[in-house]
């Protein structure tokens, strides 16, 4: 009986030490699909209109855009706060002419979104 006990404690401590940095890596990681319909540039780089992958790790200050067949471009980031909690995640661009830039990337339901630093070209504009 008191083997079973053990076995079964023993058991349980391995889940929970498994399962607690799974679940601590999907609350760091924030990921959603999302589909831009237009070219824009992200950083000092153009990219395709298309459907992309964002992860946002807010702990790290980054987000991750992520086009298939394409290799995986890290921006780094600053908080930034909003009184408002978007109901669904959201890229924000800002227009200049023809040219659109990332600007903000908001996770849903999170009152607290990631603010790109303007790039050079954006700062030129």
């Amino acid at each position: 009986m008191t083997t079973k006990i053990i076995n079964t404690l023993t058991g349980l401590v391995l889940l929970l030490a498994v399962a607690a940095p799974l679940h601590a890596g999907s609350i760091l990681n924030h990921e959603m699909t999302v589909s831009v319909p237009f070219g824009f540039i992200a950083g000092d780089k153009s990219l395709p209109a298309g459907d992309y992958s964002v992860q946002v790790n807010p702990e790290r200050g980054s987000v991750v855009l992520h086009q298939e067949g394409q290799s995986p471009r890290i921006l780094l980031t600053n908080r930034r706060e909003s009184t408002n909690t978007p109901p669904r995640g959201k890229l924000v661009f800002k227009r200049y002419g023809a040219n659109f830039f990332l600007s903000e990337v908001w996770n849903q339901d999170n009152a607290t979104g990631q603010l790109l630093t303007p790039s050079a070209a954006e700062k030129e504009m």
